[in-house]
């Protein structure tokens, strides 16, 4: 999968918000889909890779 904790450019081609998550093919349509919910869907991949992978 990944090497590296998940970034923005992981997830999604760049300004394109109606892209499916290129990690886990999650696609939101219509009313929806906004930056916001971009950002909590990275908040999560970044909370499922820290959880894999703990530091320390």
């Amino acid at each position: 999968m990944f090497d590296t904790r998940p970034t923005a450019d992981d997830i999604r081609p760049p300004m394109d918000m109606t892209a499916p998550c290129k990690i886990c093919g999650c696609l939101v349509q219509g009313m929806d889909v906004t930056w916001e919910w971009w950002d909590q869907h990275l908040a999560w991949h970044q909370w499922v890779w820290d959880t894999v992978h703990p530091q320390g």
